[in-house]
């Protein structure tokens, strides 16, 4: 599973945790009760972790901020940007050999 289907609506995004169960509780990414994940917890859920972080190391979005983490979880953050984070990401790893 890609990220981008894991995270395919702000209904499955959230914040200040890698995953969260019907009921908003944390729970870790692969918990099956996961319903929502962070962007650090569906690149756990979707096995890209390693991927996603030497990825993440060149983004601009990181000379300001530098964990993946706590950019998604800033308070004017969106989901749109989170989206448009993960498609970016998709597509460098679409065209690595």
């Amino acid at each position: 599973m890609k990220m981008s289907e894991l995270l395919d609506n702000a209904d499955t995004w959230t914040r200040c945790a890698y995953a969260r169960n019907a009921q908003g509780h944390p729970v870790e990414p692969h918990d099956p009760a996961a319903v929502r994940w962070c962007l650090w917890g569906a690149a756990e859920k979707c096995g890209c972790l390693p991927d996603f972080i030497s990825w993440w190391r060149v983004q601009p979005e990181r000379a300001t901020i530098g964990s993946p983490s706590i950019w998604q979880d800033c308070e004017d953050r969106t989901f749109a940007q989170v989206r448009d984070l993960i498609m970016r990401f998709e597509s460098a790893q679409e065209v690595q050999p």
